[in-house]
């Protein structure tokens, strides 16, 4: 039994917020797991030459030919940045070292974020401007369990009401 539509209102506003939370923490989630996803496929080919040569095997290049493939497979992975405007190369720390960041991991969290914010903003909102309603509302159904306790002479019910 619903105390009320000012009670109705404010469960779908909570359940909104339920619901952002949700979403909030699998982009989060994907914020702190996920992230190399984009920059390990994008620089596929340059590890698979790194381990081939630090591992000498057979299909590593010859010495004198190293470079020139080095130099082939990181014009291949600018071009493959180039196809995809979300990642981005972007310096790590003070080092000379770059990272490869996937850009819609952080904008799809930051957007999850903004939405959790104001659905919870606008719940705490209508809660506030309608904490005089809400009142009345719980108010009525107390005082309607109470008549339904008493309607069905069920004193244990009407002693939990009033404790209540």
């Amino acid at each position: 039994m619903s105390a009320g539509p000012l009670h109705d209102s404010l469960a779908r506003l909570h359940s909104n917020v339920e619901a952002a939370y949700e979403i909030w923490k699998d982009t989060k989630r994907a914020r702190e797991q996920d992230y190399h996803l984009a920059a390990r496929e994008v620089v596929a080919d340059l590890a698979a030459l790194r381990d081939s040569i630090l591992h000498r095997k057979p299909d590593a290049p010859a010495a004198q030919e190293r470079g020139a493939r080095e130099r082939e497979l990181t014009l291949a992975l600018c071009d493959r940045l180039r196809e995809r405007p979300d990642l981005v190369f972007s310096p790590v720390g003070t080092s000379d070292d770059l990272r490869i960041v996937d850009l819609s991991i952080e904008r799809r969290f930051r957007e999850a974020d903004e939405a959790l914010t104001a659905a919870r903003v606008a719940a705490e909102r209508f809660e506030r401007d309608n904490a005089a309603g809400l009142k009345a509302e719980s108010d009525r159904e107390k005082m309607d369990r109470l008549r339904d306790a008493f309607a069905r002479n069920d004193f244990e019910a009407v002693r939990a009401g009033l404790a209540g």
